[in-house]
């Protein structure tokens, strides 16, 4: 289990470092490094799912050069794929969207306020350019719909995860 979750840190953090060298994917790395840690919770349990996602997340604050990045990594996409499986648990499937939405909401305001905070009000605002506070909305309803895509690509990439990747490969490695 320790080597298997250092390979799946490794991994994560290697792809957060990918930043510097593709900075147009500044929101897809960090997804991609979260997608990661669905593996832990698949084999080993959310205990240790969310004990990689805290290295993960202290490393890349401290490591990784594109902090906006390290951010989005840890203020959600690090969490939430392995905060779903919870999620979705729930009995009732209004519920669950509910709380889905609400997470991820709650944590792109704190991730706005914090740009905000670090790089000064004016500054993000300036790059929003003549839309200004309404481009907050665009950006609210817009995000809303890649999270319901990303949401939906999380369960496909679970199915594959289950179907093909786990017994043509993990389950002849043996690793409980």
């Amino acid at each position: 289990m320790i080597a298997f979750g250092g390979v799946i840190c490794g991994l994560a953090i290697a792809v957060l470092f990918l930043s510097g060298l593709f900075p147009m994917l500044d929101y897809t790395l960090p997804a991609i490094s979260g997608i990661l840690l669905i593996s832990m919770v698949i084999e080993y349990g959310y205990k240790s799912a969310l004990l990689c996602y805290a290295a993960v997340a202290v490393l890349s604050l401290l490591l990784v050069p594109n902090k906006e990045v390290a951010l989005l990594f840890a203020g959600f996409f690090g969490f939430y794929p392995i905060l779903k499986g919870k999620l979705e648990q729930l009995k009732k499937r209004p519920l669950e969207w509910l709380f889905k939405f609400l997470i991820f909401n709650a944590a792109m305001l704190v991730f706005v306020l914090a740009a905000s905070w670090f790089l000064g009000i004016e500054q993000v605002l300036g790059e929003l350019g003549a839309l200004g506070y309404w481009a907050y909305l665009i950006l609210f309803v817009l995000g809303n719909a890649v999270f319901l895509l990303f949401d939906c690509l999380l369960t496909r990439l679970i199915g594959m995860y289950y179907s093909y990747f786990k017994p043509k490969f993990l389950d002849k490695l043996k690793l409980h």
